[in-house]
């Protein structure tokens, strides 16, 4: 008897421990708040500020951060706008451009040479984009990225920089050593001016009368130098501003060049952006960025740049006469 009650007593002692091994394997009917999570589209989960103001300017939009997805850079440096306001942001290595519509907002992307540098790239008004890249400039459709036949040079030179001008022309820049040529294009590609500089690493901006500005390094009575020089649209030297120094209106690493639709001239250098009037007279110095690599004016005159550092695209408004 002693034997059967254990075995009973067993008995029960199994079937328990069956009972609560399947009651613990019920899932919980505790219920949890519930999450709601928003994926934002990957530009918009960048950082943005608007309507931050500085001296002379106001920050109204800013995008960007490291990396490769849309609306990021690894290297971005060059920077166009077209009659559109649709922008261009280019990679000095790899090939990539972006473009982006006028809030910002990422629409496509494509890669030119992948395996060379990319130092410059404009936009015409009809939205064809033209790249510098291999001393050529090869053009492509601006919406759509679909390579086109390349400019046909006028000779055999090597192309290290363009600037877009009104009348659809091209300002571009070939040579190196110590003198450089700057030659104007029309909108069919051929040459109207041409003429040398003794200075190297130039690069140049145009206004709309076509007065042109070479920012350019140079050496003069076996020091280094750098300034701003002035020609008319023939090509004829009128005047030279800036040079290097720590002072306001002088140089120290400037970075690109650009005019406004008041004829006013911009160098960003590692202190920020500087302005001159049209004759070279100093203004004002706009604290934008230590590193601004890209500047394009859009035809309300506000003033994109690329700040290489930060990896941002800024858009700014200027709040000075």
């Amino acid at each position: 008897m002693g034997i059967a009650l254990s075995v009973v007593l067993l008995s029960l002692i199994v079937v328990g421990i069956v009972i609560g091994l399947s009651v613990s394997s019920e899932p919980s009917v505790t219920q949890r708040p519930s999450v709601s999570i928003t994926i934002p589209p990957s530009l918009n989960a960048l950082p943005q500020q608007t309507e931050v103001e500085q001296d002379g300017f106001q920050v109204v939009r800013a995008f960007g951060d490291e990396g490769t997805g849309p609306g990021r850079f690894e290297d971005g440096r060059a920077l166009a706008l077209d009659h559109q306001g649709h922008l261009y942001v280019a990679e000095y290595s790899g090939g990539r451009i972006q473009r982006f519509d006028t809030t910002g907002k990422f629409l496509s992307q494509w890669i030119a040479n992948p395996d060379m540098p990319l130092p410059a790239l404009v936009a015409g008004r009809d939205g064809i984009v033209y790249v510098v890249q291999r001393g050529n400039i090869d053009r492509y459709q601006g919406a759509t990225g679909e390579k086109l036949e390349p400019v046909s040079l006028p000779r055999n030179i090597r192309v290290s920089t363009a600037y877009s001008m009104l009348d659809g022309g091209l300002l571009i820049v070939t040579g190196s050593g110590r003198t450089e040529q700057i030659i104007r294009l029309d909108a069919q590609g051929r040459e109207q001016v041409s003429f040398e500089i003794e200075a190297m690493n130039v690069e140049v901006a145009a206004d709309g009368l076509g007065y042109i500005y070479a920012l350019g390094q140079f050496h003069e009575r076996g020091k280094f130098d750098q300034a701003v020089f002035k020609f008319d649209p023939d090509g004829t030297f009128i005047n030279r501003f800036g040079s290097r120094g720590e002072d306001a209106g002088q140089f120290r690493a400037p970075h690109a060049i650009t005019v406004d639709g008041q004829g006013r001239v911009y160098v960003s250098d590692i202190n920020g952006i500087q302005v001159f009037d049209g004759d070279g007279r100093f203004l004002r110095t706009l604290k934008a960025g230590p590193s601004i690599f890209g500047m394009a004016f859009d035809e309300q005159d506000a003033l994109y740049v690329m700040e290489r550092n930060s990896n941002q695209v800024r858009k700014l408004v200027l709040s000075w006469p």
